[in-house]
């Protein structure tokens, strides 16, 4: 069966082709109709820059410069703005973090509703407004007909989030990049969006890109989680298998540090050090530096992903070679 998206060995350079400076390194992952994928990391990792890249949003001196995108079979990444322009909104759609700057200062919620939808699709005015109207009412806005002649900066927060989603599922599209579309709101307001963005993807088929800082959030959200770092695909696997056992030590020191409401207080854990920036990554596995673990192979070669059950991991101590190296031996 074929993946919505497949997107295969994807770089992203700062300051063209022949630059050094590496932000996003042979990145793979696929994500199935209906599915929500999951895409978390500390600040710097590249998950939004991965999002940006698949919406051919990358502005200079940032580059695509190797791999493949595919939407549907299709092949994405080498479309003409002119041609890959007509996919945004129908196909695949965003929602961003802060949705203030989403939306039009100057335009009406109800007139940027109406013209998304008249963009991509055959209806009369009355058909999109009545589109519009209905789109307001399932993402729980209330006082619809009010705020429907209403400019974003006389909204709340949370219901200028529900406008970027009614936004994105406007057009039907098949993906949706959901770039920490919660984390300017406070929690309450959180667990509402997520739980329309949840409900209205199973409810169409659509599959999510849900890309967050907050591990513990995503893994209310996601059927899977992608684990980036420096831009590099840490651990990759289904939500409920990668949080019960994590492989990767850094995804291990991400889960650490949620606060848990069932055990007594405690400080919590904490990852050593900071994330490397693109023009110094160290040799190897980018994280040895950080990790409490590591062994000489780490420092010289960078890992492959290891399959472990349904969890894939880059991480050398998944090795049974480089376990018998040491005298040491990981299942987990």
């Amino acid at each position: 069966m074929t993946p919505l998206l497949s997107v295969e060995k994807l770089s992203v350079r700062v300051g063209g082709l022949t630059s050094a400076a590496t932000v996003i390194d042979d990145l793979s992952f696929e994500v199935s109709a209906g599915e929500v994928l999951g895409i978390v990391g500390e600040s710097g990792a590249g998950k939004s820059l991965t999002g940006m890249a698949i919406l051919r949003l990358l502005d200079p001196p940032l580059v695509q410069a190797a791999g493949q995108i595919r939407l549907d079979g299709r092949r994405i990444d080498t479309l003409s703005p002119r041609d890959f322009e007509p996919l945004r909104g129908k196909h695949i759609a965003a929602v961003f973090q802060n949705a203030l700057s989403s939306l039009n200062p100057i335009m009406t919620i109800g007139r940027q509703l109406v013209e998304t939808i008249a963009v991509h699709h055959l209806l009369s005015r009355v058909q999109a407004e009545e589109r519009a109207e209905g789109l307001l009412a399932e993402v729980g806005m209330p006082g619809v007909r009010a705020r429907f002649s209403a400019y974003p900066h006389q909204l709340s927060g949370g219901m200028r989030q529900r406008v970027v989603l009614a936004l994105a599922f406007a057009c039907e599209p098949a993906l949706i990049i959901a770039d920490e579309p919660t984390s300017a709101l406070d929690v309450s307001l959180q667990g509402q969006i997520v739980g329309l963005l949840k409900g209205m993807s199973r409810d169409r088929g659509t599959a999510v890109i849900f890309i967050s800082h907050d591990i513990g959030l995503v893994a209310e959200t996601a059927d899977r989680v992608a684990v980036l770092y420096a831009g590099r695909l840490a651990e990759i696997g289904p939500v409920a298998n990668l949080l019960q056992a994590p492989r990767h030590p850094y995804t291990r020191g991400l889960i650490a540090s949620i606060p848990r409401m069932d055990r007594p207080l405690q400080r919590l854990a904490q990852i050593e050090g900071t994330m490397p920036s693109p023009g110094s990554r160290p040799s190897g596995c980018a994280f040895h530096p950080r990790c409490p673990v590591a062994i000489d192979r780490c420092r010289l070669e960078q890992p492959p992903l290891i399959a472990r059950d349904r969890v894939r991991a880059a991480c050398w101590l998944l090795d049974p070679d480089a376990a018998a190296e040491t005298g040491t031996t990981r299942d987990a």
